[in-house]
């Protein structure tokens, strides 16, 4: 070797030594400024969760407050319309879980959050709210069901609740929107977290091999949950069509019988009526030989009474639920009925008003026999000795209730109750009326004429 090759050897090394130096220098300031890169944004990313955190939390309250609400309006209308007082629990529970999950609401709002006031002019609409609904149900309570239901339904009271609803769900928008962002943020500090990472990593090949056989391992094992996911959902979808053929089978088969069981009722008051038709018409044929006025006029009524109850087993269509009945088409079809076959009714004039009402089928016969007495008892007394005259049957509601009138322009009577009062009818119709927990009422009505009026507080009204 020579001496300029033997002074230049440590001179190459001085410069290798330093360009190792240099390099663990700038590896050593890389990873002091990728590990203070990773507290930053690692502190980034726990504030970007904490943000987050409480934002799902605030929206969670507004949920809250929504549901309590609903919850509120709910069993609310469910008490107006049923009218049980079981409801009154849920109500209560809602309404009172309303303002607390408002509160806190409020409560978890930071004082310079955007939110905080908009939120803050949301309390009196949701004060007024709670009152309206409290004061509904104070009516209800109080058994003035009209004015609550009116008040249920007022526009001004649904137009606040909606504006309140408006902002809940402007105020979870927003949160939503704020957390999406928030979750933009914390995936692109989580980017810079792992490039400050990757930059600070010297074996970045031996990384980006253990990750790419770990994703190998990865996919494999995908691939092997794909397969057994799509086994599975081939199974639970041969069950579900087994499960959904039984269940239209068994549907089909429900509607057949409920359609067997509605040809049988109604072929039963059919068969009833015409069995009770037959008896009246025997007592029609007993009449016609017996030689006592005594006897004819009591198997008269006594006929008439017993076509009063066929007519009604023959008329009485039951409903989709089986249970019920229109009262206006039964009663209708009732008075049809003693019009067209009353010896005397040819000559006075019917008059029905009946109100929209749903009826349960076990009150409708005793309804219908009870109007058929009054009607009979009417036609046999008020127009006695006159040409005719005009006959007014009537079911509506009062303050009271449901009450049945049957006025006539007749003859009227004189002193405290009609000689009509005194007998067999009268006495049915006590009883008929008693059914529905009422009594009946007589009354002289101004333009001449009689007035009786039952009153049925306990006639079983379907929904």
């Amino acid at each position: 070797m020579t001496q300029a090759a033997t002074e230049a050897a440590p001179a190459a090394r001085a410069r290798t030594r330093g360009r190792r130096k240099l390099a663990f220098i700038g590896a050593l300031l890389l990873l002091v400024g990728a590990a203070v890169a990773v507290i930053v944004l690692a502190r980034g990313i726990d504030g970007e969760g904490d943000a987050a955190g409480h934002a799902h939390v605030q929206r969670e309250r507004a949920r809250e407050v929504l549901l309590d609400l609903a919850s509120a309006e709910a069993a609310q209308r469910a008490f107006l319309l049923h009218r049980d007082p079981a409801f009154l629990s849920s109500w209560s529970a809602s309404a009172e879980r309303v303002g607390a999950s408002f509160d806190a609401l409020v409560a978890g709002l930071p004082g310079q959050s955007e939110f905080r006031q908009p939120l803050v002019d949301l309390a009196a609409p949701v004060a007024d709210t709670q009152q309206a609904m409290s004061e509904t149900i104070r009516l209800a309570e109080a058994g003035r069901w009209a004015e609550a239901i009116a008040r249920a339904g007022n526009q001004g009271l649904r137009a606040e609740a909606d504006a309140i609803r408006a902002a809940l769900f402007s105020f979870i928008n927003a949160q939503d929107a704020a957390f999406a962002a928030r979750g933009e943020a914390e995936t692109r500090n989580r980017m810079l977290l792992l490039v400050g990472i990757l930059g600070a990593l010297a074996a970045a090949g031996l990384l980006a091999w253990v990750i790419f056989a770990r994703s190998q391992r990865q996919l494999a094992e995908l691939i092997g949950l794909r397969n057994r996911l799509r086994s599975e959902n081939e199974t639970l979808e041969d069950r579900v069509r087994r499960r959904t053929a039984e269940a239209e089978e068994a549907r089909a088969h429900a509607e057949r019988e409920r359609s067997r069981v509605e040809t049988l009722l109604q072929d039963t008051n059919h068969r009833i009526g015409n069995s009770l038709a037959t008896v009246s018409s025997l007592l029609a044929l007993q009449v016609g030989r017996s030689q006592s006025d005594d006897v004819r006029a009591a198997l008269e009524a006594a006929q008439g009474r017993i076509h009063a109850i066929a007519s009604a087993h023959r008329r009485l269509r039951l409903s989709d639920d089986m249970e019920t009945t229109s009262a206006g088409e039964f009663l209708h079809a009732v008075v049809e009925d003693l019009h067209s076959t009353q010896s005397n009714s040819s000559r006075v004039r019917f008059v029905t008003e009946f109100v929209p009402l749903v009826i349960s089928a076990r009150d409708a016969t005793t309804l219908g026999i009870l109007v058929g007495e009054l009607v009979t008892n009417a036609l046999k007394h008020a127009f006695a000795g006159r040409e005719g005259g005009t006959l007014w049957v009537c079911l509506r509601r009062d303050e009271n209730g449901i009450e049945l009138c049957v006025d006539d322009d007749g003859n009227g009577y004189t002193g405290d109750r009609p000689r009509s009062d005194t007998g067999l009818g009268a006495m049915i119709v006590k009883q008929l009326a008693r059914q529905f927990g009422g009594e009946p009422r007589y009354a002289i009505r101004e333009d001449g004429g009689t007035s009786v009026c039952v009153s049925l507080p306990e006639l079983g009204i379907g929904p």
